[in-house]
């Protein structure tokens, strides 16, 4: 099994952090060092939860998959991609998220469950949370956690 990921931080805003920490929105000194330390504090924050936080695109490349589900490992996956068997597109699926992990459970035309039987199964879904939809405890834990790599002086969790 081959997984890859690509993430996109656009779940704080700049300004957001800028407010947090009382910095002027037109102080742009620090701008860079600021975006850094928002990737930082949400590795943090994921790393904690074991779930991703940062819109996340995901690729997993799995071989030798015969069966009607396939379990993964993201308890919040927002979209399903594409899913392809053995260079094939596939179609007939329904996603269910769980607590901890989804299910994939693939099904026929009649909506059945149906075993797939293929050499090279390859899934591309999206995770995490954006600027409209993470949840505000959420945000100010990853704020605090930014104000206390900003500064040493601020207590942290």
């Amino acid at each position: 099994m081959k997984i890859s990921k690509s993430k996109t931080y656009n779940h704080i805003g700049l300004n957001d952090v800028k407010a947090h920490l009382r910095i002027n929105q037109d102080f742009v000194d620090d701008d860079s060092y600021l975006k850094m330390l928002i990737k930082t504090a949400t590795r943090i924050a994921e790393e904690y939860i074991g779930d991703d936080i940062a819109l996340t695109t995901t690729t997993i490349e799995d071989y030798d998959v015969s069966d009607y589900q396939y379990v993964i490992h993201t308890p919040n996956i927002l979209a399903i991609s594409g899913i392809t068997g053995d260079s094939t597109v596939i179609t007939g699926y329904s996603l269910f998220n769980y607590f901890n992990y989804s299910v994939l459970e693939f099904n026929d035309n009649a909506g059945n469950n149906s075993s797939i039987d293929v050499d090279d199964l390859r899934i591309i879904y999206t995770s995490g949370y954006s600027t409209e939809t993470i949840d505000d405890n959420m945000k100010h834990a990853i704020l605090v956690k930014i104000a206390e790599l900003y500064d040493v002086n601020r207590s942290g969790y």
